[in-house]
C-alpha cells in the first residue's frame, strides 16, 4: 500500500493477512490510516516561520532599506486588441520575486526542505499596480492573486500567478491596416515609494516563449525598461517597469474583406467608359459602386477610434476610391450631357468646338472625317451657289437648248429658245412669296403648287402659241416647287443630324478623356499609397540586526485601544475635513448615446486622524508607515451621478493601502475608473462642447461632521493621456453646499467639472465631406439627358446614401427632442435638396416624355414658361436664334414658298367648263397614254381622270374638227418663236413630225400627274410631321426651361443651406 503524505511518499508493504481470528477483527481507533513514521518537517517549519510573524510588515531589518521586487513577465496571449476603445487584453503570467529575511531557515534542520507553499494571506506582498489598467471590474492591482507563494530557505519568495489585463494602449491609426503598435503595460509600488520598495525586470525581454498565436496580429518583442517618476504628491521618486508590447498586424484579413473587394469595385467602374451611352446603364453602374465605396467606408469608421489625431491610410485609400468613382460619375454625367443633346435648344459654342473637337481630338485620334470635317466647320461651296435662274424663274436645265451652229438649223435653233419670263416672276408682290398666310392655309389643306394663273397667260401676247409647253412647265414647276420643299426639309434633317453628329464627337472624346483622367487618378492614388505603406514597414547581502521600530510602532498606534469605527476626531463638535484631488489620466468613453461618461482617474484623499499620531525619534525616525485601509477610518465619499450599475460610486473600497504620516496625515491615493451621467448637448454636434460634472460627497455626514475641500482649483493634468476625439479644455473642482429634505444641516460636496470640446477631423472625413459630396452629385442629375433614362437611378441612389447617414447620426446621439443637433440639421437639408433634384426630375421627365396628341400644351404654359421663364433663363430655341440672325444680317430666311392652286385652278378655271372633244382626244391621242401608264392599271381602285382635261384646262378654246389642221399648226408654233402657216409647217420637218408626237405628250403630261400626286403626299406627311414636331418641341423646349429653373433653384437652395449650417457652428475662444 502507498500512502501520500505531502511532498513525501512513504512505501509501505505488509504480508498477506492469514486467516486467524484477529485479522477479521476490525482496526482500532477511528478508521484513518497512518503509519507511525509520518515526515512532520514541513509542518514544523510553518508553524515556526509564521510564529510571531506579522505579514503587514515590509521585510527590511533596517527601515532604511528598501525591499527589491523583481518583475517577469510571460506573455501568453494576445486576447484581444480593442481599436475603437483603445485598449489591449492579454494573457500574461506574472512572476514577483523578493527577498523576505523574517522567513528563511536552515534546510538541515528541516530534513532537507529548500522551499515551500504557502497561502498570499500569509505573508507581506508587493502592492503593485498595473498603471494604465483598463478594466472597470478590477483596480490593475497585483496583490489580489490566489496562487501560493514560493518561499526558499534563503527567504526568497516567488509568487506565479496568471492574469489577464485589460490596459489602455494609444492606437495609431495612420497606416491602418499596415500598422504596428506599441502598447505600454506599466507596473510599480502604489504607496511605497522608490526609497521603500524598489522594482526591477527580470530580464530586458519578456518571456514570449509559450505565445499563442493570433490570427490577427504578430507579436515582435515585449522589451522591458525601468523608470522613476516624481509626482506631486510625494518627493520621493517612484520606480516602475513598463513592458512595451510590440504587435504587428496581419493584413490577410483585411486584404480579402475590405482592400481587394474596393479594389474590384473602383475597377469594375471603369466599365461604364465601356459602355455604350445608349444602353442607359452607366449611371447605374457607377452610382451604384459608389454606394458600395461608402458602405465600405462606414465599416471602417465603425472599426477605428473617432480620433483626429490622424487619418488612416485606408480612410484615405477609400476616400481617394471614392473621389475616382465620382470622377467616373461627373465623366458619365458630362458624357450623356452632349451626346444626348438637344439641337434645338443647344448649339454647340465654340470653345467647346475648338476646345473639345480640334485639341483633344487629335489628342484621342478622334478628328471628324475630311467631308464631315469640311461641313461641320463651314458650309460647301456649292451650297453658297445660288442655282441659276432663267428670267422667269425656271432653271435651265428645264429647257432644252440647242448649240449647233450651222446655218441648216439655224432656224431650228430659234425655236428652242427659252420663254418668254412671265409677270409674276419679277413681281415682288407675286404669288411665289412665301410669306402668304393665304399660301400656307392653303399649302396646309392639301393643295398642290401652282405659279401660273390664267390671268397672267391672257396677258401673255403668245398665249395662244404656248399653252401647251407653259402647261408642262407648269406642271414640272409644282414638283420643283414641292420638290424644293422635300429638299429644305431633307437638308435640316441633314443639318439636325450632323450637329447631333458633332455632339456624339464630342460626347467620345470626353469620354475618353475622363476614361484616361479615370485611371491615372487610380495609378496615381495606389503609388501614394504604396510609398506610405512602405514608410510604415521601415530595443546580496543579508542584514544582521533586525530593526523592530516598524512593528512596535504598528502595535503601538494600532493596537486595541484604536477603534476604527470612530471619527477620527477628539472634540465631538469638530468635523473632519478631507481633501479630496483628482488626478486625471484619460477619457476612456463619451457614450453620447446613452450620455455616459467613463474616465481613468487618481483619486486623492487627505485627512487627519487625532487617534494616530506618533513622535518619529521614538520610534527610529519613522515618520510615515503603509496600512490596510482596512485597519483604518475612512471617509464614506460616493460618486453621487454614478452611472456604473455593477459600482456603487463609493470611494472607500480601495484596496490600496493608507499612507499615515507621524502627524496623523492620512493620505489615501487609489486608481479608479468612475462611469458617470452627463448631459450631453447635441446642439452643434460634432462642432459641440461638453461639461460632464462629477460629485462627490460623504453620503451619511453632513457638513457639521465631514466636510469636503478640493485640493486645488482644478485636477491635475500632468499626467493625461491625450484623447483621439476630444481635446480637454480644463478640469476645476469647487465646494458646494447643498441641503436636503431629509436632513435639517447642508451636506457639502467638491463638483469637478470636466470641460471638453469634441475634435472634428473624423467627423468631416467621415460624415460631413461624404454627404456633401453626395448632395453635390445630385447636382449632375440636371447634366444627364433626359433621354438617357438615368436621372432618377442617380437621384434615388444619393438619396439612399444620405438616408443612410442619417441613420448613422442617429444610432450615435441620445433620443433627445429637447434640440436638434446641426449634423441632423444639415443632412436633412441634404436630403430636402436631393428631393428637390428628385421632384425637378419627375417633372422635367413629365414634360419632355408627354404626346402632344393626348395633351395640349395650356396657353398659361405657353406664355409663363415658353415665352416669359426662356427669356429670363436666356433659353431660346436654334431656329428661332437662326431666324433672328438672319433678320439681322438681312437676310429673308428660309426659301419662299410657293404660292399654292387647288388643281382644278391650275389655269383660272373654278370648274372644267370644256366638255372632253372627241377631235381633242384624237389630236393628244391621250387614251394611248392612259393605257400605257403602268400606275393606272395597277392602282385601279383610285378614280382616274382623263388625261385630256388637263389639255383641255390648258386650252385657250374649243377644238373642233374643222379647224384641227390650224390647231396642229398653232400648236407646232407653240414650240417656235413666230406663227408659221401651213406651208410652212408641212415643209418643215419639225412641224411635219408634230402629229405623231402629240401622243407622246400626252403620256408625259399624265406620268407627271401622278409624279406631282406622289410628290404631293411625300409633302403632306412632312407638313404634318413638322406641324407634329413643332408640338412636341415646344414640349421639349418646356422640359428644358423648366430643367434650368430647378437647377437655379436648387444651387440656391444648397448653397443658403450649407452657409447657414456653417454660420451656426459656435465659435470657441
Amino acid at each position: 500500500h502507498q500512502y501520500f503524505l505531502g511532498p513525501t511518499t512513504a512505501s509501505i508493504q505488509t504480508p498477506p493477512a492469514r486467516p486467524t481470528r484477529l485479522s477479521s477483527q476490525a482496526p482500532r481507533g477511528n478508521g484513518i490510516l497512518r503509519t507511525d513514521d509520518v515526515d512532520l518537517d514541513e509542518q514544523r517549519i510553518t508553524e515556526d516561520l509564521f510564529k510571531n510573524y506579522d505579514p503587514g510588515l515590509r521585510p527590511v531589518f533596517k527601515k532604511q532599506d528598501n525591499v527589491t521586487v523583481t518583475l517577469g513577465v510571460s506573455v501568453h496571449q494576445i486576447i484581444d486588441v480593442d481599436e475603437k476603445n483603445q485598449i489591449i487584453k492579454t494573457s500574461l503570467w506574472i512572476r514577483q520575486i523578493w527577498n523576505n529575511p523574517f522567513l528563511r531557515w536552515n534546510s538541515t534542520y528541516y530534513g532537507g526542505i529548500k522551499s515551500i507553499n504557502v497561502s498570499p494571506k500569509q505573508v507581506w506582498k508587493p502592492d503593485l499596480v498595473l498603471y494604465n489598467n483598463a478594466d472597470p471590474g478590477t483596480d490593475g492591482s497585483l496583490e489580489n492573486f490566489q496562487t501560493r507563494i514560493i518561499i526558499s530557505s534563503d527567504g526568497t519568495n516567488m509568487w506565479l500567478a496568471p492574469v489577464i489585463l485589460s490596459s489602455s494602449c494609444k492606437i495609431k491609426i495612420q497606416y491602418f491596416p499596415f500598422d504596428e503598435q506599441y502598447c505600454r503595460l506599466k507596473f510599480g509600488s502604489w504607496t511605497f515609494d522608490g526609497f521603500h520598495l524598489d522594482i526591477r525586470a527580470q530580464a530586458p525581454f519578456a518571456a514570449t516563449g509559450k505565445f499563442v498565436p493570433n490570427g490577427e496580429w504578430d507579436l515582435v518583442d515585449v522589451p522591458a525598461k525601468r523608470n522613476e517618476e516624481y509626482y506631486d504628491c510625494c518627493k520621493a521618486p517612484y520606480p516602475d517597469v513598463t513592458f512595451r508590447i510590440h504587435i504587428k498586424r496581419r493584413v490577410l484579413f483585411f486584404l480579402f474583406n475590405l482592400i481587394i473587394p474596393c479594389l474590384v469595385i473602383v475597377l469594375l467602374t471603369s466599365l461604364s467608359f465601356y459602355l455604350p451611352p445608349d444602353s442607359g446603364e452607366r449611371i447605374s453602374v457607377v452610382i451604384t459602386n459608389l454606394l458600395a465605396m461608402t458602405v465600405f467606408m462606414l465599416i471602417v469608421a465603425e472599426i477605428l477610434p473617432p480620433t483626429s489625431d490622424e487619418v488612416s491610410i485606408i480612410s484615405i485609400f477609400y476616400s481617394c476610391s471614392i473621389f475616382e468613382v465620382g470622377i467616373a460619375l461627373l465623366g458619365t454625367c458630362v458624357v450623356l450631357k452632349y451626346h444626348f443633346c438637344s439641337t434645338s435648344v443647344h448649339k454647340m459654342p465654340p470653345w467647346v468646338h475648338f476646345i473639345v473637337i480640334q485639341c483633344m481630338g487629335k489628342l484621342f485620334r478622334k478628328v471628324p472625317n475630311d467631308s464631315d470635317e469640311g461641313t461641320l466647320e463651314k458650309p460647301s461651296s456649292k451650297e453658297n451657289e445660288k442655282p441659276s435662274k432663267m428670267e422667269n424663274g425656271i432653271t435651265d436645265s428645264l429647257l432644252l437648248q440647242s448649240d449647233s451652229c450651222g446655218k441648216k438649223n439655224q432656224r431650228r435653233d430659234k425655236r428652242y429658245i427659252p420663254l418668254k419670263p412671265l409677270p409674276h416672276a419679277t413681281d415682288q408682290g407675286s404669288n411665289l412669296s412665301m410669306s402668304s398666310k393665304t399660301d400656307d392655309e392653303m399649302h396646309r389643306r392639301g393643295t398642290p403648287y401652282s405659279t401660273h394663273r390664267f390671268d397672267d397667260l391672257l396677258a401673255e401676247p403668245s398665249c395662244d402659241r404656248s399653252v401647251i409647253a407653259h402647261a408642262i412647265l407648269a406642271k414640272q414647276e409644282i414638283m420643283s416647287r414641292n420638290l424644293e420643299i422635300l429638299a429644305r426639309a431633307q437638308k435640316e434633317e441633314n443639318e439636325d443630324s450632323k450637329a447631333k453628329d458633332e455632339w456624339q464627337l464630342a460626347a467620345s472624346i470626353l469620354d475618353n478623356f475622363f476614361c484616361w483622367l479615370f485611371l491615372l487618378s487610380i495609378i496615381v492614388s495606389s503609388a501614394v499609397l504604396f510609398f506610405r505603406i512602405n514608410e510604415a514597414r521601415t530595443t546580496d547581502q543579508t542584514p544582521i540586526v533586525i530593526d523592530t521600530d516598524e512593528a512596535r510602532l504598528l502595535e503601538d498606534v494600532l493596537g486595541k485601544s484604536y477603534d476604527k469605527k470612530l471619527r477620527p476626531v477628539i472634540d465631538k463638535h469638530k468635523n473632519v475635513t478631507v481633501v479630496l484631488g483628482l488626478t486625471l489620466n484619460q477619457i476612456m468613453d463619451v457614450i453620447e448615446k446613452f450620455q455616459i461618461l467613463q474616465l481613468s482617474l487618481n483619486v486623492r484623499q487627505i485627512w487627519a486622524n487625532d487617534f494616530i499620531q506618533w513622535n518619529s525619534s521614538e520610534y527610529g525616525g519613522i515618520d510615515q508607515i503603509n496600512v490596510e485601509p482596512s485597519e483604518l477610518w475612512k471617509p464614506d465619499i460616493y460618486l453621487y451621478n454614478n452611472a456604473d450599475a455593477s459600482f456603487d460610486g463609493s470611494l472607500y473600497g480601495f484596496k490600496a493601502k493608507i499612507k499615515v504620516e507621524s502627524n496623523g496625515k492620512n493620505s489615501w491615493l487609489a486608481p479608479i475608473i468612475l462611469t458617470s451621467s452627463c448631459k450631453i448637448d447635441v446642439r452643434y454636434f460634432p462642432f459641440d462642447q461638453q461639461n460632464c460634472m462629477l460629485k462627490f460627497g460623504s453620503w451619511t455626514y453632513d457638513a457639521a461632521s465631514v466636510d469636503i475641500v478640493p485640493e486645488a482649483p482644478s485636477a491635475n493634468l500632468l499626467d493625461y493621456q491625450q484623447n483621439g476625439e476630444w481635446d480637454l479644455i480644463d478640469f476645476p473642482c469647487e465646494q458646494n453646499k447643498k441641503s436636503y429634505v431629509c436632513c435639517p444641516n447642508p451636506f457639502t460636496d467638491v463638483t469637478c467639472t470636466l470641460q471638453i470640446r469634441r475634435r472634428t477631423k473624423y467627423y468631416w472625413i467621415n460624415l460631413i465631406i461624404p454627404c456633401m459630396l453626395i448632395t453635390v452629385l445630385s447636382l449632375l442629375s440636371f447634366m444627364v439627358s433626359t433621354e438617357s433614362g438615368e436621372r432618377i437611378t442617380l437621384v434615388i441612389t444619393n438619396l439612399l446614401a444620405l438616408t443612410v447617414f442619417m441613420l448613422i447620426v442617429a444610432d450615435i446621439l441620445p433620443p433627445t427632442s429637447e434640440v436638434v443637433p446641426l449634423i441632423s440639421i444639415y443632412i436633412t437639408c441634404s436630403i430636402t435638396e436631393v428631393g428637390i433634384a428628385l421632384v425637378a426630375t419627375c417633372v422635367v421627365l413629365q414634360c419632355y416624355h408627354t404626346n402632344p396628341d393626348m395633351n395640349e400644351m395650356p396657353f398659361w404654359m405657353r406664355y409663363f414658361v415658353c415665352q416669359k421663364l426662356g427669356k429670363l433663363l436666356r433659353i431660346q430655341k436654334i431656329k428661332h436664334k437662326i431666324a433672328e440672325k438672319e433678320a439681322k444680317d438681312g437676310v429673308d430666311g428660309l426659301l419662299k414658298k410657293p404660292k399654292i392652286e387647288p388643281r382644278n385652278k391650275l389655269f383660272g378655271f373654278s370648274s372644267l367648263p370644256l366638255p372632253r372633244s372627241d377631235s381633242y382626244e384624237k389630236l393628244f391621242n391621250t387614251s394611248a397614254g392612259e393605257a400605257s401608264c403602268k400606275v393606272c392599271q395597277e392602282n385601279k381602285e383610285a378614280p382616274s381622270r382623263p388625261v385630256s382635261q388637263y389639255f383641255q384646262e390648258a386650252a385657250m378654246y374649243k377644238l373642233t374638227d374643222r379647224n384641227l389642221q390650224e390647231s396642229e399648226i398653232s400648236l407646232a408654233g407653240s414650240l417656235c418663236d413666230e406663227p408659221l402657216d401651213a406651208a410652212e409647217c408641212k415643209e418643215d420637218c419639225t412641224c411635219a413630225s408634230l402629229r405623231p408626237v402629240l401622243p407622246l405628250l400626252g403620256a408625259i403630261i399624265h406620268r407627271q400627274d401622278h409624279i406631282v400626286e406622289g410628290i404631293k403626299k411625300l409633302t403632306d406627311n412632312l407638313q404634318e410631321e413638322d406641324i407634329m414636331g413643332g408640338d412636341r418641341d415646344e414640349w421639349i423646349f418646356a422640359a428644358h426651361v423648366l430643367d434650368r429653373l430647378l437647377l437655379y433653384c436648387f444651387i440656391i437652395v444648397l448653397f443658403s443651406s450649407t452657409l447657414f449650417t456653417f454660420v451656426m457652428i459656435p465659435s470657441y475662444d
